[in-house]
């Protein structure tokens, strides 16, 4: 895990807010965060948050060390993009194309594929749009929450819907047992990040009751479920200092076989936000 290198990094201050509840052992009912009606007849409360301001260690000049499928998290060196959400289609198919490559080579995996895709930019044209965010033909904001983007029964749902009918016939509901993932990549287009850097909490220094699941239906294509996080001391956070735009990173959002160790079946997922 990656809490045992912590010593050799330098560390900054930054904001991050956390999702403001009892731990997820005590609520006595859910959380939903959305611009439709619930998909489903239940009482849900509204989340409030709460900025922290913590420790977040810079891993650079350590990029190496981390490996995805040990840490979580890992960081390559990619070719430099300039696409945005105006662009032609087929250019931003070919990116995807070439880094779902990259990710298959990495993890010698026997299918990947790309089911969503978004940009980002911190400025006051996107944060406009926050209320109408997933709009694929705009930037969207930064996330502000520390959160997860899949939980472990939400996950799988999730990789369902998107696979063919063969191909869930195979990977799902046959008699080999597949391993399943869901990674996000992340690469900074046309310059690099100078400001709400991408940041990860090393999942071995949270506890169970830090994941509070929240219930979203935000479009006609159906619900989800994510978890956001509660702020704990114990957590340790880390970013790429300076990240440019020929550094890509991959990191784990749900794993179906997460091996054997002290945590439950959301193990080695990463926590991630973007920090002020």
């Amino acid at each position: 895990m990656a809490a045992h290198l912590l010593p050799l990094f330098p560390s900054t201050n930054g904001t991050i807010e956390f999702i403001d509840c009892l731990p997820s052992n005590a609520l006595q009912r859910g959380f939903y965060y959305g611009r439709l009606a619930p998909s489903e007849k239940k009482e849900y409360d509204t989340p409030e948050y709460k900025a922290f301001n913590i420790p977040i260690h810079d891993v650079r000049g350590h990029e190496r060390e981390f490996q995805l499928q040990t840490h979580g998290f890992c960081f390559l060196k990619h070719s430099r993009v300039n696409i945005k959400p105006t662009s032609q289609k087929a250019e931003i198919e070919d990116y995807i194309t070439k880094v779902a490559g990259i990710l298959q080579e990495q993890q010698q995996a026997d299918l990947i594929f790309c089911y969503d895709y978004k940009f980002r930019r911190n400025d006051a044209d996107a944060e406009s749009r926050r209320a109408s965010w997933n709009d694929r033909s705009y930037f969207d904001p930064p996330a502000r929450e520390a959160h997860v983007d899949a939980t472990w029964e939400g996950g799988m749902r999730r990789i369902r819907s998107h696979l063919s009918e063969s191909e869930a016939a195979k990977y799902l509901d046959g008699p080999e047992t597949w391993r399943l993932q869901i990674i996000n990549s992340w690469q900074p287009v046309e310059y690099g990040v100078e400001d709400r850097p991408l940041t990860f909490c090393d999942y071995f220094s949270t506890r169970d009751s830090d994941y509070i699941r929240i219930h979203l239906h935000i479009s006609k294509d159906g619900a989800g479920e994510l978890y956001h996080l509660r702020h704990d001391g114990s957590q340790n956070w880390y970013w790429l200092s300076g990240q440019t735009h020929e550094e890509l990173i991959f990191f784990l959002n749900y794993d179906s076989l997460p091996g054997s160790g002290p945590k439950r079946k959301e193990l080695n997922q990463r926590v991630h936000d973007c920090s002020d």
